[in-house]
């Protein structure tokens, strides 16, 4: 670290520098500018003619500028006795921020890892956080929305993948407490997951930072990064009142186009022929007879869009009150909120009541304690989302029969409004599914935090915070009788209809012990020494209740009439305990360190664990870090690089872990089954591996952020690469075992990238300023080592790919050369496959031409089987990021945001259901051009009735690019022009829009997808209901 003992050519202690303040556009003088010398106690204002002294009292000179109405900057001394200061006005972004590290808020120059924080939400139609972290993080994190329904999170990834089997989310700490976050807490809800961050209202966010360097302080949980979110705390003496007022609608999503009502009977014929159906049995279907005469006529000849039976415009409201202020003695905020919400899926709907109190006391002198507590409740209703025939509305919109009717018809052929039965062909009716089904969701959080904190001396302090969190959750699901198709289960045989019941709590204790020491070792020479412990205790208890065949909608009480009826659930009791130690070093404000290590114990780590550290009794895992940053900027011999305003370097390397492993896998242990709902038994659920521990990711990081062109434009620029050891996967075991699998810590995985982000200030007049920000990301998977080499994961219709050399969970299947046009042209390419019955048969004009490439020997042997399949697709993107822009004309202010991913493959779920030919459902448009005649080309192979030649398998017919390009956000603002002298203070109005374009060659409703948080089922699209555009008016009155 020679860097640190460089700096001899610094500024001398008791420099005196003189200056002038300006404003960047017209050159006038600032008067009444704060200058001030960071890490000193010298300051200065600025006279009349904008001019100061001020005497720095330490090397490595850096100074504060601040004034009314202007943005903050820093400025580098670099030796020179004479500064000329120009500054922006306060439109545009601050650069000069205080994100909450590590051990609490520090400057941001002072950081030696990359810290991205955000602290705008004034504007915000966002319900809950997760949104926020995705519209204003950029490439910072790759966050993808899971549907379109409110509050129902995203699935966020940083700097890649660290885990296969594990979480791969990153941590959530909410004012210094860690939060589970529920990655893989299913709800019965088919397509909906946990979200923690479904209480948290975004009015009550004081700041959200992302940290992806050196989390070794966060130990075994630190490994996908950590996202920092901190609620708003009395900050000023006098009292402030704010009320938010926002409300909007949203429009109903973009579908894919199905068949309409006649191009649908055409192809029924078609598939009814290949069926063994005679010309004769056809001609006598009810469906197919055009007899106006008919009883059934009018039953099977209307013209429904069974979209516009699901779909409606949404909207939602949002209230808010907060209050803050205080005295001497103590600060306050307070705030009470209400988000309703009207979906744009029918019968669907959310509301959230909350309410919090963050209060800060001074009990004396040395003594003082905060206080939080934080009390949410929320009622919803949804409905099974995703390609679900049985009991997702959506789906079942898209491929019901449009010749049938939601309502049931007299057998004069009048229309009644009794909702019809399942249809013909077995498919459900959405429309009495979205009325009739009863599905609920009620969660209610509470928390409760002290903090404590005693200033034993100028220099040592300790504090000490306690929180209690409760997640309660209630949900219940109905399937109805006669209105949803059948759907055969296993131990239940045909299932009519379905009750469900799920509860589950969350209960945690957490306590984080600190003792600080700060200490100006000489001027300039600042320590700073944190050691902690963190001891979380969690209790997670889920109850589930299912049964069926009630054979009737007018009792739904499961105790009633419900038969085969099944119990399960979960007691997951966790312990962990941290200790750290935290040492930061700033030597004259241009050479910072960094050292920490974390020493972690977990009640789910086994007993014999290797790679540890055995201590009292127990095995503790080890993360330690170094990184350090120079502010090159601030040395002398940068004092004529006038043009480069700004240079700093980072670097570090870090050890980080995740203990993301499933309850109790050290022990072996039995579970209670139910057999045919007539006895009860026990069965081996795991066996024992007292050696299971964490993952552990080492990462080496480099970056540097660059200021030009008198701080017009601003650069950072990081790279990275992160390797985890020991990942938790499932080996294979005997089937004598009574299990299939158990997990161990076994395999390698690599993620290596870079971060670009570039911010410049185009325009600055008198009444026009204009900024641009671009970030851009790219990360590179690599499985490194695998037990076996590879492993493949079953996903809804195909499989995806894990091998050595390739990106966890790639997509596998077979590559397809086009359509047989002719039978001489199927004869040529003597392809053949083996059927259910044993024979082989060959591939046949209009068969799809699948590629030969492999065999039992390990060449083409003219069999399409499994030894045909290869990688067809990769879910990772090449590039992913965004670029956002602001306008601001006076009062008035114009901002958008556009996010984009370029390079990733996307597996279309919905399009290979609705262009597979194989069944009664409603098909695409495309299927229009499939193959019916010899001689005929085309791109799509011929319907037959059960897909007899696999003609519509996982290949790459389903495989599409998905880059995209999104308009995700546009927003124009205006701030009343109001004397502060009034009651009130200040008046915000904006209108904004959300998802406004979309610039994509993909086929699906919206190519951002992610059909749940694991890593393995990435890029895969399920057909949950689409974003769509919405549009927000808001009103902010400042009291």
């Amino acid at each position: 670290m020679a860097f640190l003992i460089a700096g001899l050519n610094a500024v001398a202690a008791g420099t005196t520098v003189t200056g002038i303040v300006r404003d960047a556009r017209t050159k006038l003088p600032i008067s009444a500018a704060r200058i001030s010398s960071v890490n000193d106690k010298a300051s200065a204002t600025t006279n009349e003619e904008g001019k100061f002294t001020i005497t720095i009292n330490v090397q490595g000179g850096l100074l504060h500028v601040k004034a009314f109405e202007y943005a903050d900057r820093e400025i580098a001394v670099r030796g020179r006795s004479e500064l000329i200061i120009d500054l922006y006005p306060g439109s545009f972004r601050e650069r000069i921020l205080y994100p909450a590290g590590l051990t609490g808020t520090e400057h941001s120059t002072f950081h030696t890892g990359n810290i991205r924080p955000v602290s705008e939400f004034d504007k915000t139609t966002s319900s809950s956080p997760e949104q926020e972290i995705q519209l204003q993080l950029g490439a910072d994190a790759r966050s993808l929305s899971r549907s379109s329904a409110t509050g129902l999170g995203n699935s966020t990834f940083i700097r890649g993948m660290n885990s296969l089997n594990a979480n791969a989310q990153p941590l959530y700490v909410v004012d210094g407490v860690i939060r589970n976050n529920l990655y893989d807490v299913a709800s019965i809800h088919e397509g909906f997951y946990g979200n923690p961050l479904s209480f948290l209202s975004s009015s009550d966010i004081r700041s959200i930072s992302l940290l992806k360097d050196g989390t070794s302080l966060y130990g075994s949980k630190g490994a996908n990064g950590v996202i920092l979110i901190n609620t708003k705390r009395g900050t000023d003496l006098a009292t402030k009142i704010d009320l938010r007022i926002t409300g909007g609608i949203t429009d109903a999503p973009r579908t894919i186009p199905v068949m309409n009502a006649d191009q649908y009977r055409t192809y029924l014929t078609d598939i009814l022929g290949t069926s063994g159906m005679s010309n004769q049995q056809i001609a006598q279907l009810p469906y197919l007879n055009d007899d106006p005469k008919r009883s059934t006529y009018n039953t099977y000849h209307n013209r429904t869009n069974w979209s516009d039976e699901v779909y409606r415009t949404g909207y939602s409201q949002n209230y808010s009150i907060s209050v803050d202020g205080g005295g001497e003695k103590a600060m306050y905020y307070f705030s009470l909120g209400y988000t309703t919400n009207q979906s744009n899926v029918k019968h669907t709907d959310y509301q959230r009541y909350s309410m919090r109190l963050n209060s800060d006391l001074k009990l004396s002198d040395i003594v003082t304690t905060g206080i939080n507590i934080g009390i949410t409740s929320l009622d919803r209703t949804l409905l099974d989302d995703g390609a679900n025939p049985v009991s997702s509305p959506v789906w079942i919109a898209q491929v019901k029969s449009p010749f049938l009717s939601p309502y049931t018809f007299t057998f004069q052929g009048e229309q009644t409004t009794e909702h019809a039965y399942a249809d013909i062909f077995d498919l459900s009716n959405p429309v009495a599914l979205l009325s009739r089904s009863i599905n609920t969701v009620k969660q209610n959080s509470f928390t409760f935090g002290l903090l404590p904190k005693v200033r034993i001396s100028k220099q040592l302090e300790l504090s000490t915070q306690f929180d209690y969190y409760l997640n309660k959750t209630n949900e219940d699901y109905y399937r109805p009788y006669l209105y949803s198709s059948a759907v055969e289960k296993q131990g239940v045989g045909w299932s009519y209809n379905s009750r469900s019941s799920q509860v589950y709590r969350d209960n945690t204790l957490f306590n984080h012990l600190q003792l600080r020491y700060n200490k100006e070792l000489s001027p300039g020479m600042l320590l700073n020494v944190v050691a902690g412990n963190r001891f979380l205790y969690e209790y997670f208890e889920s109850d589930y209740v299912e049964g069926h065949n009630s054979m009737t909608n007018s009792s739904i009480n499961l105790r009633g009439s419900f038969r085969n009826l099944f119990t399960d659930g979960t007691n997951e009791l966790t312990k962990s305990i941290s200790n750290y130690l935290n040492v930061d070093y700033k030597h004259h404000n241009k050479y910072f360190l960094n050292l920490t290590a974390a020493l972690d114990a977990s009640s789910r780590f086994g007993s014999e664990v290797e790679g540890g550290i055995d201590l009292l009794g127990t095995t503790w895992a080890f993360f330690p870090s170094a990184s350090a940053a120079w502010l090159v900027s601030s040395e002398t011999f940068m004092k004529d690089l006038g043009w480069l305003n700004h240079f700093k370097l980072r670097t570090g390397i870090d050890r980080t872990g995740n203990d993301d492993i499933m309850p109790y896998q050290s022990e072996a242990y039995f579970t209670a089954i139910r057999f045919k709902s007539v006895a009860n038994g026990m069965i081996l659920n795991n066996l024992a591996n007292p050696s299971i521990k964490w993952e552990t990711t080492s990462r080496v990081y480099a970056g540097t952020d660059i200021g030009l062109a008198n701080d017009r434009i601003h650069l950072n620029f990081d790279v990275y690469k992160a390797v985890t050891t020991d990942l938790l996967v499932r080996k294979d075991v005997p089937e004598v075992a009574g299990l299939t699998w158990y997990t161990t810590n076994e395999g390698s995985l690599s993620n290596t990238g870079f971060e670009l982000g570039v911010d410049v200030k185009v325009l600055n007049l008198k009444a026009f300023q204009w900024e641009v920000n671009v970030s851009a990301g790219r990360y590179i998977n690599t499985i490194e080592s695998l037990p076996s080499g590879e492993f493949t994961t079953s996903i809804p219709g195909g499989e995806v790919l894990t091998r050595v050399g390739q990106s966890a969970g790639v997509f596998y299947g077979y590559k397809t050369k086009g359509v047989f046009a002719g039978e001489a042209e199927a004869a040529q390419a003597n392809l053949s496959l083996l059927n259910e019955q044993g024979k082989y048969v060959a591939f046949g004009a209009g068969d799809t031409h699948f590629e030969d490439v492999s065999g039992p020997n390990g060449s083409p042997d003219g069999i399409i089987d499994a030894f045909d399949r290869q990688i067809i697709g990769n879910p990772n993107p090449d590039f992913y990021g965004s670029v956002s822009t602001k306008i601001t004309l006076g009062n008035l202010s114009i901002s958008a945001l556009l996010t984009g991913s370029y390079g990733n493959d996307v597996f279309n779920y919905p399009r290979y259901l609705l262009e597979s030919g194989k069944d009664f459902s409603n098909q695409s448009p495309v299927m229009l051009t499939r193959w019916t005649a010899e001689g005929q080309t085309t791109r799509q192979p011929r319907a037959v009735y059960g897909d007899p030649m696999g003609n519509s398998r996982f290949s790459d017919r389903w495989i599409e690019d998905a880059s995209y390009l999104r308009l995700k956000n546009l927003t124009v603002a205006y701030q009343l022009p109001l004397k502060q002298s009034g009651f009130i203070n200040g008046v915000n109005i904006w209108a904004s829009a959300n998802n406004l374009a979309l610039w994509t060659g993909y086929l699906g409703a919206d190519p951002e997808v992610s059909a749940s948080n694991s890593v393995l089922m990435q890029g895969v699209d399920m057909g949950f209901a689409p974003q769509s555009r919405s549009y927000y008016l808001g009103l902010k009155i400042n009291l």
